[in-house]
């Protein structure tokens, strides 16, 4: 089975690639990625900031959206949104949508 390759992570202030890897840990540089992992990109479209996150699944990128249970996306949003908190403070506009995303799979979740 292939395993993930993940490459050419950045934060910059328009916009960002990386992980977030099991234990935690952002990870910016190139190798394969353990399952369990979260890719983050993001980048400021339209004067907002956009993110879209995908999480490896059996050594595959499985994008988290509306096809994810709401438990497991309210979860995967949380654990970003801390991630890009203990960031710069560029990155807060990004956290702020983070948190916004969680608000509304908590709500759906109810």
């Amino acid at each position: 089975m292939e395993k993930v390759f993940f490459s050419r992570g950045h934060i910059r202030a328009t916009k960002m690639h990386f992980a977030v890897v099991p234990g935690g840990f952002v990870r910016l540089k190139d190798g394969h990625l353990p399952d369990g992992s979260i890719v983050v990109d993001g980048k400021w479209q339209d004067g907002k900031p956009r993110i879209s996150l995908h999480r490896v699944v059996n050594s595959s990128l499985v994008k988290v959206g509306r096809g994810c249970p709401a438990a497991v996306k309210c979860a995967i949003y949380e654990v970003v949104k801390v991630k890009l908190l203990e960031m710069p403070a560029r990155m807060y506009a990004f956290a702020a949508e983070a948190a916004w995303r969680t608000i509304v799979a908590r709500n759906s979740k109810e």
